[in-house]
Formats: structure tokens, C-alpha cells, sequence
């Protein structure tokens, strides 16, 4: 719901809603578990539950002569979303375990180890200049800023002051909502560097590309924080 979203006389996600412009978007997309886990999971293997499986989409492109390559901003040994959808089976692998000394924040169990969008936009840069050339390319990107709490140090007061962790609760839920879309805001930019990214090393033209979400967010709907637990538009509804 943030694709063409205004707040305060200001676009929220414009490079996004360009896109959506100029490409085929649905209106109407879902979630089919509103959680990350499950979603993640679903879109790389086709199942719908973590069971051992012998191939994903990354075994099935290498051996159709892809360079893959998996970069996420989260740790993924969360969940164990590496192992069970093969993203390690990539040629080039990349989470926030190989670079722990720019986390977020402190801590280093796979919930909380985090990095920005614009050190995983520049260690893409890195293999995009270096990967062969006559491969065709398979990436998968995992960007992180929306999920709670949305207040990461490093993002930029795009269309609020960023979200203070002590801000976040029901009484301040207008301050809550522009804290999230503030983060939306700069997911927006660090995708419009990842396409200038793609266009500089002569991607783009031949490319396609899918943009859509693991689930929504529900910020004090029905007096709820969060996801995965109702099936409601809010939790569920996500670009495509």
C-alpha cells in the first residue's frame, strides 16, 4: 500500500511506483503465510513447507549454466533459510555474516545481526564487475529495512526523523506509521542504486526483474505490531 503512497505531500517509494508505472504490477497480490520463514522459502522452492528437497531454483539454474548469486541483508542462518533453500549452492553467496563489523546493531545471533541496503548495494557492485561476463545471471536480493523496528542508525530522514525504538507503541502510532515509511523510503532509494547498478554493467536491457515482499505489516491495526499472525490486508497485501 505504499506504491504511490503520499505522506505530507511527499512520494513515499517514487522510484517503486515508477516501476509499477512502467511494468506489469499487480494490484492484488499476497502473502501466502504473511511470515518470512515459509515465504522465503515458498518462492525459492516452489513448496509450500521446509521439507528436504533435492533441488531449488539455484541447483536448477547452475545447471543450466547461470552464475547465481544470493545477497541478503539479514543473517539467513535464521531459520536455516540458507541450508533448506540451497541459496548456498550459489556461485556468489553474501549475507550479514560477511560483514558483521558494519552491523546495525550489536548483537550477533541471527535474529539481530543485520546490515544496511548500501553495504549490500556495493558488495553487489562488486560482483557485478567481476562475475563472467558470458554467463547469464540469476540474483537474489534480500533488502531489510521495513521490518521492525525500523529504526536502523543508518538510514536517512527521508520522510520523517527516524523511529526511536522508545517511540514504538500504540499511543504513538501516527509517529509508529511514519517511522515505517520512512524506512520504505529508503528501501525506495537503495533500489533505484541497485538498477543504476544493473544498467551500468549492461543488465539491465536484457533483464527481468521481480520486486514483491515476504509479507506485509501491520502497524497498530486493530491494535496489533507485526505479521504472520491474522490474515488481513495489512499482514498480507504485498507489491508484486
Amino acid at each position: 500500500d505504499v506504491i504511490g503512497r503520499r505522506h505530507k505531500d511527499q512520494d513515499v517509494m517514487p522510484f517503486l511506483t515508477g516501476l509499477a508505472e512502467q511494468g506489469a504490477s499487480a494490484k492484488y497480490a499476497y502473502s501466502h503465510r504473511g511470515y518470512t520463514l515459509p515465504s522465503i522459502y515458498t518462492m525459492l522452492t516452489g513448496r509450500h513447507e521446509p521439507l528436504d528437497v533435492e533441488s531449488t531454483i539455484f541447483d536448477d539454474l547452475n545447471t543450466l549454466g547461470y552464475h547465481t548469486a544470493a545477497y541478503s541483508c539479514s543473517d539467513w542462518r535464521y531459520g536455516d533459510v540458507k541450508t533448506l533453500t540451497h541459496m548456498v549452492a550459489a556461485n556468489r553467496y553474501f549475507d550479514a555474516q560477511d560483514a558483521r563489523d558494519e552491523r546495525i546493531y550489536d548483537g550477533d545471533d541471527p535474529t539481530h545481526l543485520l546490515i544496511s541496503e548500501k553495504v549490500l548495494n556495493r558488495e553487489i557492485g562488486t560482483m557485478l564487475a567481476t562475475r563472467p561476463k558470458d554467463d547469464p545471471l540469476f540474483l537474489f536480493i534480500n533488502y531489510e529495512s521495513t521490518h521492525y523496528a525500523y529504526d536502523s542508525p543508518q538510514l536517512e530522514d527521508i520522510i520523517a526523523p527516524r523511529l526511536a525504538y522508545w517511540e514504538i507503541s500504540r499511543e504513538n502510532k501516527d509517529r509508529v506509521v511514519e517511522g515505517y515509511l520512512n524506512a520504505a523510503a529508503n528501501v525506495d532509494r537503495a533500489l533505484g542504486v541497485l538498477f543504476e547498478l544493473l544498467k551500468t554493467h549492461g543488465i539491465l536491457q536484457d533483464a527481468l526483474v521481480i520486486i514483491t515482499s515476504d509479507h506485509g505489516e501491520s502497524l497498530y491495526d486493530g491494535d496489533f505490531l507485526g505479521h504472520g499472525h491474522r490474515l488481513i490486508n495489512e499482514e498480507m497485501h504485498i507489491p508484486f
